[in-house]
């Protein structure tokens, strides 16, 4: 009914005045008294044609006295002054803008329209439509339309330009003369040639849908390209870049009422997106390896790649299982000392069933006294922690809850290989920010507001740092937040993988990012008792933030990811913030320090070798930069060693040393020690390194 009503009205309603039919002149006997609320850009542009046939009065906010005046048009700031200049009102047309159309209507008095023909101008017509039947006097006449065009299009003619329209309620006491007054106001449009479309608003919401905020989509995305004509543009790219053009004139604020006031818009951006990721799927099917022909992979798996440290120990292993003796150790983070044996002991009477996702509150509620009583941030253990199955897990929630598509998220380098991945798996962009080895890899503030922009979405810091065991002092991580705390970085949130804290030493004092004032709220603090206590196999991690609809969407996630998080683990986590204390963790601590402290001074040794002094972790990473990009030679094999990753290949290959590339790290220049593992693992690891350094060949 609705397209063939539409395809009538399209074929012969166009020029000709329907007012004739009430035996009435197209002018009409008596000029109908028009008032526009809100005379904009779009209320100047229709008061131009209006005061061709009918007396006009504007009111605005904005001063338009001198515009109104060239116009013809008696304006004032105030609504009811419109009113009564105008001695009563026949028609008000309300050209506001969509996301204040009705707080703008609840504020006029209701009383002066009373009997008065309403017209909206919205681009979108279902809100506008039921507003409008509720909050106006039952004898107002409701008439909502759509000029589909404006200042731009419409600047020469109206002429076939489309109008949409519905006669949303007609007085009908007063049928005759109410349906009179409505087609005396339409007949303004057909005089100017407009093609008059009679349809429903809900009809016209859902082809708009379909039309209109898919053209303003489609333009809108063209722009973040920075498409730019060429010498050899064709006809369809000139095209599409009118297309940006016409679309980015108009405000953000349009578009974004286009989206969230047309409720068939959110499934027509959900089309657009899985048509997306349908044809790149498509494409990337077609491109696969004829040995993997008939297996496609998602769009999913092909953002990210292998873990390489995962990687590195997997091939170190495999040559040790052929019998090469290879020094395996040092490529993992894991502590080389056993669980406290209070962990170990409450595996005993460790519960086995399944626990609520966001894990046991005995759990939660050792973890918030932990971190008030270390760090003195207080969190609420029922709401604002979610345990989650290790570390890493806990920082997927976190970017997969809160980043998309066109995001960015900054990530100092070096950084902890699957931040960058992860990022990438939520669809945002990882922006990296290369900090200096001479400056222990720390990220300054003006390299911080050099990488911020209005799309970044959060930072991600571990502090002390994986892979370099850099940490930030108070005062550097203070400095950080002064950038935050600008206005217009106020929607950058920061993920403060903080796993590695209780590992600091020579006396440096750690400061939690969420301890800092202000910082609390924009904070994600991701920790776990992996590193602290040993328990990488435990699996166990957590997710605290004060904002509670982050931990519920996080929670949301892990409901069908894995469902929670191993009740075992969780019956040893409370005993070790329970019941082991700090004197059992000393010793092993000062164990890491001892080791950290020989590995450095062995490295430093060794001609070229750069290495900064961890302050965290159990990492150390030296700059090779001498050794790389010098086309430099193996003495035995003539293998070129250009890179990181050409490096520790020809170390594992012909010194039986695995360590991973500074490459997977974003540390190009770099390769990475884990010294928690024996002294004599460490001794054999350096003289290996010594060895295969000593061993190409360069020119200089």
């Amino acid at each position: 009914l609705a397209a063939s009503k539409t395809s009538a009205a399209a074929a012969g309603d166009v020029g000709v005045p329907r007012s004739l039919q009430y035996g009435a002149a197209p002018g009409g006997n008596r000029k109908l008294k028009i008032g526009i609320l809100g005379f904009g850009n779009f209320g100047q542009f229709l008061a131009k044609t209006f005061t061709k046939y009918h007396d006009v009065f504007a009111c605005s906010r904005t001063d338009y006295n001198a515009v109104a005046a060239e116009l013809g048009v008696r304006f004032t700031a105030d609504f009811a002054a419109m009113c009564e200049q105008a001695q009563g009102l026949d028609v008000l047309v309300i050209s506001v803008s969509i996301l204040s159309f009705e707080s703008v209507l609840r504020k006029l008095p209701m009383d002066l329209l009373k009997g008065v023909l309403v017209v909206d101008v919205l681009s979108v017509k279902t809100l506008p439509k039921n507003a409008l039947q509720i909050f106006l006097p039952d004898t107002a006449d409701i008439l909502c339309t759509h000029p589909m065009f404006g200042p731009e299009s419409g600047k020469f003619s109206w002429r076939g330009l489309p109008c949409v329209y519905e006669k949303v309620r007609i007085n009908s006491s007063l049928l005759a003369e109410a349906d009179l007054r409505c087609e005396r106001f339409l007949d303004i449009f057909r005089l100017a040639g407009c093609r008059m479309v009679e349809m429903s608003c809900e009809t016209h919401d859902q082809a708009a849908a379909g039309s209109q905020f898919v053209t303003h989509f489609t333009g809108r995305l063209l722009s973040q390209l920075n498409l730019r004509p060429t010498p050899i543009s064709t006809k369809g790219f000139e095209t599409l870049l009118t297309l940006v053009d016409n679309t980015c004139k108009d405000s953000f604020d349009l578009f974004q009422a286009l989206y969230q006031c047309n409720p068939n818009s959110s499934s027509q951006l959900q089309a657009l997106q899985q048509a997306m990721v349908s044809i790149t799927s498509q494409l990337q099917a077609r491109s696969q390896d004829k040995a993997e022909e008939g297996i496609h992979f998602s769009d999913f798996v092909g953002r990210i790649q292998p873990s390489k440290t995962a990687e590195t120990h997997a091939r170190a292993l495999e040559l040790k299982r052929q019998g090469k003796d290879i020094v395996t150790t040092l490529t993992v983070g894991e502590p080389d000392f056993a669980p406290p044996e209070p962990i170990m002991r409450s595996l005993a009477t460790a519960p086995t069933g399944y626990t609520p996702v966001g894990g046991v509150f005995e759990l939660k509620q050792a973890i918030a006294d932990d971190y008030a009583r270390r760090k003195g941030v207080q969190y609420d253990a029922a709401k604002d922690i979610l345990i989650t199955h290790g570390g890493k897990q806990a920082i997927f929630l976190a970017v997969l809850a809160l980043c998309q598509f066109g995001d960015e998220v900054v990530i100092p380098a070096p950084y902890w290989v699957s931040y960058p991945d992860i990022v990438r798996l939520s669809g945002a962009d990882p922006v990296i920010v290369n900090c200096d080895p001479r400056k222990g890899y720390v990220m300054s503030p003006e390299q911080l507001t050099a990488a911020l922009t209005p799309k970044t979405r959060m930072i991600i810091m571990c502090n002390p740092s994986n892979p370099t065991g850099g940490a930030y002092t108070t005062e550097e991580l203070e400095q950080i937040a002064q950038v935050l705390r600008r206005p217009e970085y106020a929607h950058v949130l920061v993920l403060s993988d903080e796993i590695y804290e209780r590992l600091t030493y020579d006396n440096f004092e750690h400061t939690s990012f969420a301890a800092l004032p202000g910082m609390k709220e924009r904070t994600l603090l991701v920790h776990g008792f992996a590193k602290a206590y040993a328990m990488t196999g435990f699996r166990l991690g957590y997710l605290a933030s004060p904002q509670q609809p982050i931990i519920a969407a996080a929670l949301k996630l892990q409901s069908q990811v894995n469902s929670c998080a191993s009740s075992v683990s969780q019956h040893a986590g409370i005993a070790a913030l329970r019941e082991v204390p700090e004197e059992m963790l000393a010793p092993l601590y000062k164990g890491l320090k001892d080791k950290r402290n020989a590995i450095v001074s062995a490295l430093r040794e060794i001609p070229h070798v750069v290495c900064p002094i961890p302050k965290g972790a159990f990492y150390v990473f030296p700059d090779v930069s001498h050794f790389l990009g010098k086309n430099a030679k193996s003495a035995k094999s003539g293998r070129v060693v250009n890179t990181s990753t050409d490096l520790c290949n020809y170390l594992i290959e012909e010194h039986g040393l695995a360590l991973p590339p500074g490459d997977a790290f974003g540390g190009p220049t770099g390769v990475r020690f884990s010294y928690a593992t024996s002294m004599e693992d460490i001794q054999r690891a350096v003289e290996r390194f010594r060895a295969g350094l000593e061993d190409l060949e360069i020119d200089e």
